[in-house]
């Protein structure tokens, strides 16, 4: 009965996007990633939005069943956070090939101006999918809020360094970056409020 109460473009929609999941990973698998590295940079990228896209519509079919049967709302909220994890992990491997040394945080590296957007997007998209993970306790949303406000930290840090020897350059007024250090002052109060056992409201 559940099935029957979902709008059916969604369930198409994820196994869309299933299929291209599964397309982009056959295809990385095989490839060496210092010797295709631009290649694997794009299909890494390609492959972590592809998971936010699947991850947000499990969240919205969840949503949808909010007041059906509980086991299925579980089901798709477990779904959900599965894919944001996948997700996170891709950025994680996309933001990899940037590093000099496997020890080399990205944040101390110069990026060339057309690497720029895609690496603080990569940050950027990374803490929103942290925030957006379903939880049931404080504890976890703690956790979570705390790893998605370091990558925006993240994100506003590899921005401003670039800004340091490229002043001019137009990424100052992307919006994901006015977000970004909006967030960084937003959520050290959230979580401040949740470490006191205050409600707060969803971040998003």
């Amino acid at each position: 009965m559940w099935y029957a109460v979902i709008r059916f473009p969604l369930v198409f929609q994820c196994r869309m996007h299933k299929r291209r999941v599964d397309m982009l990973t056959r295809v990385l698998k095989p490839l060496n990633r210092q010797h295709y590295q631009l290649v694997c940079r794009q299909l890494l990228f390609e492959l972590a939005e592809t998971l936010s896209t699947m991850r947000d519509l499990k969240q919205e079919i969840h949503d949808e069943l909010s007041n059906e049967n509980s086991k299925t709302t579980i089901h798709y909220a477990r779904k959900a956070n599965q894919l944001a994890k996948r997700a996170v992990n891709a950025f994680d491997d996309f933001l990899a090939t940037f590093a000099r040394t496997p020890s080399q945080s990205t944040k101390v590296r110069k990026f060339a101006e057309d690497e720029i957007r895609p690496v603080m997007l990569a940050h950027f998209y990374s803490a929103r999918l942290h925030s957006r993970i379903i939880t049931v306790n404080s504890n976890d949303q703690i956790r979570n809020l705390s790893r998605a406000l370091g990558s925006y930290r993240s994100a506003v840090s590899v921005v401003e360094n670039h800004l340091q020897h490229h002043p001019r350059s137009s990424i100052q007024n992307a919006e994901e970056l006015s977000i970004a250090r909006d967030m960084c002052n937003l959520l050290p109060i959230k979580l401040s409020r949740l470490a006191r056992g205050e409600p707060v409201g969803t971040i998003k």
